[in-house]
């Protein structure tokens, strides 16, 4: 009866038979039932694991118990799993055995703890709170062992948030917002609210998305006012876990730059040395993400090879003569108001797509050439007025230096 000594408390139930030397049985006798009772609990369980793999879910694994604490074999056939909340950071050591409360049972050496929404909210919140588990082997003689050495159950979220705005940054009218997430998880979800500083407990700006890369609307600060706001950013990853980021933004009635300088270039290349360098284009970038209504344009330079320079034409785009402002010969500065006929700077010329279908062009012409073969030159600077959809307004001003840098 070695079974007996290893599956403790198991009952089993017994009938004898007497049998002659001919192989015949005679009548089975009555029933009866034995178990082997001990009172030595099983071996403390070791080995204990804890991971979360997905919101709802944290799974454990240990090293199934076959012996008694006297080293003896037995069956373990239950295992009860302990779970305890402690602040992130917590030394295990720390928390007294009795805290541990009994979070379900299983028959084998895993255990699947179902999360509730207020424990997704616990690991992932502020403050953050991480999941303690231990475990006992318990057999059917009502022996608990020691629990376990706790294994911890904590969120795990690897990635880095990129937003724009960022943070301290300040415009008006139509603000993009963009939400970037790079690391090696799958990102699963990400949220953007703008709490309204007047409001407690309303939003100016309250945006969800579940579809990877995150993508938002703008937010129309002119429904929402000029002031200080600050932005709340969400991301979560496939097994739950949250990373909030807090960024400060301020609402100006007027809008910022809006409007970024690219590849400056100067033409023509060829020709005698007093014929080249008279025309200066370059491309321009709408980051506003709305449409935008240029209706001035600043252009002044140094007087460094003449004094007499003038600016003969303004172009948009260059080269075309749909929108071409012939300037008359006006020396620095140079003031061309598009208040009648505003200068459009579309939302799709925001240069995403790498090439020229997603850029506007311009070109300013001199009489004579602004460089000269020894890259001495003029500083170019040039200003935009512009508004968007809103009559929300803004400006942008630039410089071009002889060798073609931007500041």
């Amino acid at each position: 009866f070695s079974d007996l000594a290893v599956a403790n408390c198991k009952t089993y139930y017994y009938k004898l038979k007497a049998i002659d030397k001919c192989d015949v049985a005679g009548a089975a006798s009555t029933q009866t039932s034995g178990q082997a009772v001990t009172t030595i609990p099983p071996s403390k369980p070791t080995g204990l694991t804890g991971s979360r793999t997905s919101k709802t879910n944290a799974h454990l694994d240990w090293t199934a118990v076959t012996t008694k604490t006297d080293g003896t074999n037995t069956f373990v056939d239950l295992y009860k799993v302990y779970r305890v909340k402690a602040l992130t950071g917590t030394n295990p050591t720390s928390i007294p055995s009795s805290s541990y409360i009994l979070r379900g049972t299983s028959s084998t050496n895993a255990y699947d703890d179902t999360l509730s929404q207020s424990d997704h909210q616990d690991l992932s919140g502020n403050p953050q709170y991480s999941f303690f588990y231990v475990v006992s082997a318990a057999d059917l003689c009502g022996n608990e062992s020691q629990k376990s050495d706790p294994t911890v159950v904590e969120c795990n979220f690897v990635g880095t948030l990129q937003t724009q705005p960022g943070d301290g940054d300040s415009n008006g009218g139509i603000v993009p917002i963009t939400f970037n997430v790079s690391g090696p998880q799958s990102y699963v979800r990400a949220r953007v609210r703008i709490p309204d500083p007047n409001n407690v407990g309303s939003y100016v700006y309250d945006q969800e998305t579940f579809t990877y890369p995150f993508s938002f609307p703008a937010w129309d600060t002119t429904a929402s006012g000029a002031g200080n706001y600050t932005i709340e950013w969400e991301v979560e990853n496939q097994k739950g876990c949250v990373k909030n980021l807090t960024t400060s933004f301020t609402v100006t009635a007027n809008l910022a730059c809006q409007i970024t300088p690219t590849n400056p270039n100067l033409s023509p290349t060829k020709g005698k040395p007093s014929d080249q360098n008279k025309v200066l284009t370059w491309d321009i970038i709408n980051t506003s993400g709305v449409d935008l209504d240029i209706f001035q344009i600043n252009v002044s330079w140094t007087s460094v090879l003449s004094s007499t320079r003038k600016l003969l034409a303004i172009e948009y785009p260059a080269g075309s003569p749909t929108l071409f402002t012939q300037v008359s010969g006006p020396q620095s500065p140079v003031i061309a108001d598009y208040t009648l006929f505003p200068l459009l700077l579309p939302a799709t010329a925001d240069g995403l797509c790498g090439n020229s279908s997603c850029i506007a062009n311009m070109a300013l012409e001199w009489d004579v050439q602004i460089v000269d073969s020894s890259n001495t030159g003029e500083l170019v600077t040039v200003e935009y007025h512009f508004m968007d959809a809103t009559s929300s307004s803004g400006s942008c001003q630039f410089t071009v230096k002889p060798d073609l840098t931007i500041e």
